[in-house]
């Protein structure tokens, strides 16, 4: 076959729903983040923590390894389920991985035993193969063709401004593998409470802010949504009907 002949033939159509986009899912721990990413149609969880414990019906794999050190250990490796969904042959459409936060860690103990050491120190550069490494996997899952979530915590830090201290919301990964999920991602969920006067309702802030890191690459949604996959949606899918 030529080259000429896998050239596209049809220009691509704007994505109307979150189906099979890259999402970042991140807030403090038990808001609702596993249960939201669950509900994505035919997901598999690639569990680095037990959050999923209090869910029915979800198709749990337990990950243990960033690469697995035996065959024998495979099913518990990060690296070897995505190869093998990467295969196809199997109903899952949602590949979410919970947390990417200690996906991150395990990728870290990776290299350290990689390359002998204990911890990175700031002289032997293994903090920029640590990110080369967790890059590299990230930009390939985003490249897999499934719909994927990536669950984080949040982290809150605080910074000086000419009006006083502010506090900056981020997800709880390392500056520089948070920006490379970030950029990954299509979108980018801030999961939260808030008050009202019927009581707490969990919220997921859709736009960025001064003070949190959020994105919407579609321009579908608004500035923030009830903490629900449906109710993502169900907001896309309105947009789009708006526009007509």
């Amino acid at each position: 076959m030529s080259l000429l002949a896998t050239l596209p033939s049809q220009p691509s159509k704007r994505t109307t729903s979150p189906e099979g986009l890259i999402v970042c899912l991140y807030g403090p721990p038990g808001v609702g983040k596993t249960t939201t990413a669950a509900s994505a149609k035919n997901s598999i969880i690639l569990a680095t923590e037990p959050g999923y414990k209090h869910l029915d019906g979800v198709f749990v794999q337990d990950i243990r390894y960033w690469d697995a050190p035996s065959e024998e250990l495979a099913s518990f490796g990060l690296l070897n389920n995505l190869k093998t969904l990467a295969k196809g042959q199997h109903d899952f459409k949602h590949i979410v991985i919970d947390t990417v936060d200690l996906a991150y860690d395990l990728c870290l103990q990776y290299e350290c035993a990689k390359h002998h050491v204990d911890y990175p120190s700031g002289k032997d550069n293994i903090w920029g193969k640590i990110t080369q490494e967790f890059k590299r996997v990230i930009r390939k899952v985003s490249m897999l063709g499934y719909g994927v979530l990536l669950i984080s915590h949040v982290r809150v830090t605080e910074e000086e401004t000419r009006v006083g201290p502010r506090q900056i919301i981020t997800p709880s990964l390392p500056p520089k593998a948070m920006q490379a999920v970030v950029n990954a991602c299509d979108m980018v969920l801030y999961a939260h409470v808030i008050d009202t006067e019927e009581g707490p309702a969990h919220m997921m802030q859709c736009k960025p802010a001064p003070h949190i890191t959020a994105k919407d690459r579609t321009g579908l949604l608004p500035d923030s949504l009830p903490l629900s996959w449906h109710a993502l949606i169900d907001a896309m899918g309105e947009t789009i009907k708006g526009e007509k």
